[in-house]
């Protein structure tokens, strides 16, 4: 496999980070835009994706080899099955639900990175991971949220949860084994454009309904939370513990309530503001303690 430059600092990591957060921030919010169905928009997504991922990887100096592919293929599966159950579990139930589920994320990650990846956890580290969760919480369900319960939806739910902490863990291994962040990703993109496009034929995806305005939101989706937001946090993960940049990336919603605030007018209520503070407040206490 080809080798990676040289270890950065963590502070340099962590700004990689905060960048790729708060583009995953935008990117529900771009999403929101697209009028089209998801499932007609998401597998031309990846396609318009794959070329752009490819050339940034040979740019760069990244190269998509055999052993690439090797060590990429597995989590890219996980990958693609988590957008599946991303999808199906915002259709069957509450997306509250389904946003707070995929959040308990960082706590999986404490329970699973000690025995997968090797990774020291602190008391204090569970302890504050505890405090944010609970304040992604307060933004997931301090706001009106449509649609019911479903015990299918949730399970979806609890499906895009196992598959995204699966992939985090898969991508932690590739990159500490000195994959290419955006060659990894070139092949997570290609294997998700295989598998996405039989089954939104099998579904009967209109592709038609794909409009003028959606193709520049689709493009400027894959280069925010795609390109910059999924690059720089998988070029990250090879000098972070996979743990700190789950707990780091619960920002994301927080974010994606506030865009949605300044972009479509959609208002915060006080207990949601106060879920912000408290997570940010969290993930401060980690990142300046560093513990």
């Amino acid at each position: 496999m080809q080798a990676v430059d040289a270890r950065p600092t963590h502070r340099l990591a962590l700004w990689a980070v905060f960048l790729g957060v708060v583009c995953w921030g935008w990117g529900p919010v771009l999403v929101r835009g697209i009028s089209a169905p998801f499932m007609a928009f998401t597998p031309v997504r990846m396609l318009v994706g794959l070329p752009i991922m490819a050339t940034i990887t040979y740019a760069s100096g990244g190269r998509l080899t055999r052993a690439v592919w090797r060590a990429s293929f597995v989590p890219s599966l996980f990958y693609t099955a988590s957008l599946l159950c991303a999808f199906a579990s915002f259709q069957k139930t509450s997306i509250a639900t389904s946003t707070l589920i995929v959040s308990l994320n960082p706590i999986a990650l404490l329970i699973i990175a000690p025995f997968a990846l090797k990774e020291r956890v602190t008391k204090q580290k569970v302890v504050w991971c505890l405090v944010a969760v609970a304040g992604v919480s307060l933004v997931v369900f301090g706001k009106t949220s449509g649609g019911g319960n479903t015990l299918e939806g949730d399970l979806y739910a609890v499906g895009n949860l196992i598959f995204w902490t699966t992939y985090a863990i898969g991508t932690k291994r590739v990159r500490d084994a000195g994959v290419h962040p955006y060659a990894f990703l070139t092949v997570a993109t290609a294997v998700s454009v295989v598998l996405l496009f039989p089954l939104a034929f099998a579904t009967g995806a209109d592709f038609g309904k794909i409009g003028g305005d959606d193709w520049w939101l689709m493009l400027l989706q894959v280069v925010v939370a795609g390109v910059m937001g999924m690059g720089s946090i998988a070029w990250a993960n090879r000098y972070m513990d996979a743990t700190l940049v789950a707990l780091l990336g619960l920002g994301s919603p927080v974010l994606s309530s506030i865009f949605a605030w300044w972009i479509f007018e959609q208002s915060m209520t006080a207990v949601q503001i106060l879920g912000a503070g408290v997570m940010l407040a969290a993930v401060g206490v980690v990142v300046a303690r560093k513990i």
